[in-house]
């Protein structure tokens, strides 16, 4: 008993300072994105600010801002290196979506969620759902102590979000695509209806050469399709194709 609690101390102490080192790396890596030219309607929201600015060609935005283009909007932006990205019409994204992600810092990433995963696997849940509720009760069982737990079950993700991951995979923006991802759907349980984004972590994984991982992915894909009806769902026999060739590498 008293190793299970020292290794549990010293796996937290890990994890501390990994997003400790994480965070540093993300500081340093901040980064100034310009509006280098922008048609209809285009907004942007400053830092914590709950309300949307109008946005002006030559604009300069940090890593705190969010920019979001209507119906009927466009914008080209200018990051670093003289690169450019440009959002279509409907599709919101952080700045800080768009700064460099390293290997070291991608690695630290994965190796956070990997040790959480690890940590939960102690962990068992009942769920008990109220009829005509979008909230599900339960409790977890941690060793024999029993704890309360409330999970919100969220509908697909809003449109121009998804649009937003998708402009990142497009790009070629891969390792910001999975920090993205991670994020997005640790959030918004059951919120990928069709598995697209569950598709799109998976690819941008495997590409990675992230093979363990992005067959996680590639089988959410598949369990979360299972019983909806998906208009257009491509995605889900690329990712049937997907699993088989990360497993033959397994």
């Amino acid at each position: 008993m008293k190793e299970n609690k020292r290794g549990d101390k010293v796996k937290k102490r890990q994890l501390f300072l990994m997003t400790v080192i994480f965070f540093c790396s993300s500081i340093l890596l901040a980064q100034e994105v310009r509006i280098q030219k922008m048609s209809g309607d285009v907004k942007v929201r400053y830092g914590m600010d709950e309300g949307w600015n109008s946005a002006a060609s030559g604009m300069v935005l940090r890593d705190i801002d969010t920019i979001l283009t209507g119906e009927d909007g466009e914008v080209v932006l200018s990051i670093h290196d003289g690169l450019t990205f440009k959002l279509g019409r409907n599709t919101m994204i952080d700045i800080a979506d768009l700064r460099l992600v390293t290997e070291r810092e991608l690695f630290l990433f994965l190796m956070r969620k990997k040790m959480k995963k690890i940590g939960d696997r102690g962990k068992r849940v009942r769920l008990h759902s109220t009829p005509n509720t979008s909230v599900i009760h339960g409790t977890d069982m941690v060793g024999n102590k029993m704890q309360k737990k409330t999970v919100t079950v969220s509908e697909d993700l809003p449109e121009p979000l998804k649009n937003g991951i998708r402009a990142l995979y497009d790009h070629s923006y891969f390792p910001n695509t999975v920090m993205k991802l991670y994020g997005v759907l640790e959030k918004s349980e059951n919120a990928d209806v069709c598995g697209e984004m569950h598709y799109l972590l998976g690819s941008s994984l495997e590409k990675l050469g992230k093979d363990g991982q992005a067959a996680d992915a590639y089988e959410n894909v598949l369990s979360s399709a299972e019983g909806n009806s998906c208009d257009g769902n491509n995605w889900l026999d690329e990712a049937k194709e997907g699993l088989a060739r990360v497993s033959e590498k397994e």
